[in-house]
């Protein structure tokens, strides 16, 4: 197992390398697709709420330095420390431009593959 100072720095090049050849978002849309086993019910159900709800969990399990604030019509993530960055930064590693794109690279691709499916219904 790989520990988690060197996985992030793995993520991180992975991301790099990714962006280099134009792949990066293809990568979060495939993720996404995977991430929807864990989430989707949630925001089919709870929607917006569902979401605060999912990131306000990540926010504790990652031990994130920031604010969620959920209003009627949208949810502000402000981070303000992101361990994970942290780690790459902290590995004395050049952190990708996009690297703070992969917390909602997770989810962004199917919430609106939902909406799309919803408006096209």
């Amino acid at each position: 197992m790989i520990p988690s100072d060197h996985f992030v720095r793995f993520y991180n090049e992975v991301f790099k390398f990714l962006d280099e050849r134009g792949g990066l978002e293809g990568y979060y849309k495939e993720i996404s697709r995977k991430q929807e086993r864990h989430c989707l019910e949630l925001f089919k159900s709870k929607g917006l709420r569902g979401v605060y709800e999912y990131y306000l969990r990540i926010y504790k399990e990652e031990n994130c330095q920031g604010r969620l604030e959920l209003k009627e019509h949208e949810l502000v993530i402000a981070m303000e420390c992101c361990p994970s960055l942290s780690k790459v930064l902290n590995n004395d590693a050049t952190a990708s431009p996009k690297y703070c794109l992969h917390c909602p690279g997770w989810t962004i691709p199917f919430t609106k593959r939902q909406a799309s499916s919803k408006s096209s219904t």
